[in-house]
C-alpha cells in the first residue's frame, strides 16, 4: 500500500514539473522572439545611425580624411564623437553664414534708405531750383550794411564789443527795455532808475522841435530798428540850414527821442556783436498817428520777432546771412521763412533758417542757440537730410557749440546710425559765428569715423586793458 501511494505522489510531482517546464519553455520562446525583434531593430538603428553619421561626415569623406570602410569598422562611440564634432562645426558655419547674410541684408536696406534719401534730396533740389534761381532774395536797401568782421564772441554780454560802427549808449534818464528775463516775443519790461509813470503828451510835444519831428518821421517811415542804421539814415536824409547833419548830431537827436519816450531801446547780442534797436512806444505811436495822419510801417525788429523765435535768434540769423553774402559764393541768400518753406511728402513743412543758392545747387543753414529738446532736434535733422546731403549748423558762440549742439548732433548720429547716414551721403558741418566769419568749420562729421574732424583753433584770449567799442 505504502509503495502505491509513493508512486502516485511521485507521478503528480512529475506532472507538475512538466507543466512548469512547458510554461517556462513558452516564456523562453516568447523572450527569444522579443530578443530577435529587438536585435533586428537595433541593427536597423545602427545602420541608420551609421548612415546619418556618414551624411554628417560626408565633407571628411569628400576631402579624403576618412573612408567608408573606416566608418564601417569604427566603434559607435568613436563614430558618435566624430559626428558630434562635425555637427558642432556645421552649426557654427551655418550661424556664420546666417550672420553674414543678415549683415548683407542690413547693408542693402541701408543702401536702399540712403538711395531713397538721395532721390528725395534730388527731388527737392529739382522742385525748388527754378524758384530759387529765378526769384533770388533781395534784401531791402535800408537793411544792407557793410561786410562783417569778427572780434570776439566767447565772452559775456557785458564784455562784448562789436566790430561795426558805433552805437548810442543810454544815458541815466533814458528808458531801456530789458529782454533778459522775458520768454515771450511780445512781453518786455520797461525799466529805469525811477518808476514807470504816465507822461503828459503836451509836455512832450512842447519839447519837440521841427528837427525832432523830421528825425522821428524818417526813422518810423523807414522801418529800420538798429540804432547805427537809424543814425546813418538820419544823417543822410536830414538837412539843417541847407546842409546834411553829422552822425554825432543824428545820434543826439535819437537820444533825445528816446529820452522823451517816443522810442524804447533794446540791447541785442548775436554772438558776434551786441547793439541797440529802437522800438516805437505807445506814446510814440500815438504822437506819430496824430502828427502824420498815418499808421507806422512794420519795423525790421517786428518782422524778425514775428518770423523767428525771438529777437536774438532773428538778428543772429541776419548776421549769419551777412557773413554768407560777404563770402561772394552765393547767387542769393534768403532768411525769409515764407520763401524758405519746403513742403514734405508727408504733409509736414521744413523751413531752414537760411537758404543759399549756389550757381549749381542749394545749401541750407540752421542757426541754433541750443534751446531745442533732443527729439525736436532729431526731427529737424531728419527733415533736412531728406532735402540735402550737407547739414550746416551755426551757433552764437563756441560754448554753445561744445556744450549743446555737439552732443545733440552726436546723439542724432547714434540714433540714425552712422553707416546709414554715410550711405545717404550726409555730412554735418558745425561752427560758431566767429569761426564762420573766419571761413572755417569748428567740426565736420563726414560719417567715416565716430569722431568729427576738428578744424577750428581755440578761442582767442583777451588781452588785459583792451577796450572795444559797442556798436
Amino acid at each position: 500500500m505504502m509503495s502505491e501511494r509513493s508512486n502516485r505522489e511521485l507521478e503528480l510531482i512529475i506532472q507538475r514539473l512538466n507543466s512548469q517546464l512547458d510554461s517556462k519553455n513558452e516564456q523562453i520562446a516568447e523572450l527569444n522572439a522579443f530578443i530577435q525583434s529587438a536585435t533586428e531593430n537595433t541593427q536597423e538603428l545602427i545602420r541608420n545611425f551609421r548612415a546619418f553619421c556618414v551624411k554628417v561626415l560626408e565633407s571628411e569623406l569628400a576631402y579624403g580624411d576618412i573612408t567608408s570602410r573606416d566608418l564601417e569598422t569604427m566603434s559607435l562611440n568613436d563614430l558618435l564623437g566624430r559626428a558630434r564634432k562635425m555637427l558642432r562645426q556645421n552649426q557654427e558655419k551655418a550661424r556664420s553664414i546666417y550672420d553674414t547674410f543678415k549683415e548683407r541684408l542690413t547693408q542693402k536696406n541701408q543702401m536702399i534708405q540712403g538711395l531713397t534719401d538721395q532721390v528725395s534730396q534730388l527731388k527737392f533740389m529739382i522742385d525748388n531750383a527754378e524758384k530759387m534761381f529765378n526769384s533770388p532774395f533781395e534784401e531791402p536797401q535800408d537793411l544792407k550794411r557793410t561786410a562783417a568782421y569778427m572780434l570776439d564772441t566767447d565772452t559775456p554780454l557785458e564784455a562784448l564789443r562789436p566790430a561795426m560802427a558805433v552805437t548810442t549808449v543810454a544815458d541815466e534818464n533814458e528808458r531801456v527795455v530789458d529782454l533778459s528775463g522775458s520768454g515771450e516775443k511780445s512781453e518786455v519790461t520797461l525799466v529805469s532808475d525811477g518808476k514807470m509813470y504816465v507822461q503828459n503828451l503836451e509836455s512832450i510835444t512842447e519839447q519837440l522841435k521841427e528837427i525832432h519831428w523830421q528825425t522821428f518821421e524818417i526813422i518810423v517811415d523807414s522801418g529800420v530798428s538798429e540804432v547805427s542804421v537809424a543814425r546813418r539814415l538820419v544823417a543822410e536824409k536830414l538837412f539843417d540850414i541847407g546842409e546834411s547833419i553829422s552822425n554825432e548830431k543824428a545820434s543826439r537827436l535819437i537820444k533825445q527821442l528816446v529820452t522823451l519816450m517816443l522810442f524804447n531801446q533794446i540791447k541785442v547780442s548775436t554772438g558776434m556783436r551786441w547793439f541797440t534797436v529802437l522800438t516805437l512806444t505807445d506814446i510814440g505811436m500815438k504822437l506819430y498817428i496824430e502828427k502824420f495822419r498815418k499808421s507806422p510801417v512794420e519795423t525790421e525788429y517786428q518782422k524778425i520777432v514775428r518770423e523767428h523765435e525771438n529777437a536774438e535768434h532773428g538778428y543772429t540769423i541776419k548776421d549769419v546771412v551777412q557773413i554768407l553774402k560777404d563770402t561772394g559764393r552765393y547767387r542769393s541768400v534768403s532768411m525769409s521763412r515764407r520763401g524758405n518753406a519746403i513742403q514734405m511728402p508727408d504733409g509736414r513743412s521744413c523751413i531752414p533758417d537760411i537758404v543759399c543758392c549756389l550757381p549749381n545747387g542749394i545749401e541750407y543753414y540752421e542757426v541754433e542757440c541750443g534751446n531745442h529738446h533732443q527729439s525736436d532736434f532729431n526731427d529737424k535733422c531728419n527733415k533736412l537730410k531728406s532735402v540735402t546731403q550737407n547739414l550746416f549748423f551755426v551757433a552764437p558762440n563756441r560754448e554753445t557749440v561744445e556744450k549743446k549742439l555737439k552732443p545733440q548732433i552726436e546723439q542724432w548720429i547714434r540714433e540714425c546710425g552712422r553707416a546709414l547716414l554715410e550711405m545717404s551721403g550726409v555730412v554735418v558741418y558745425l561752427t560758431s559765428i566767429s569761426d564762420l566769419s573766419g571761413q572755417r568749420w569748428t567740426y565736420v562729421y563726414n560719417m567715416k569715423d565716430e569722431r568729427p574732424i576738428y578744424t577750428a583753433t581755440p578761442p582767442p584770449k583777451k588781452k588785459g586793458g583792451d577796450e572795444q567799442k559797442e556798436e
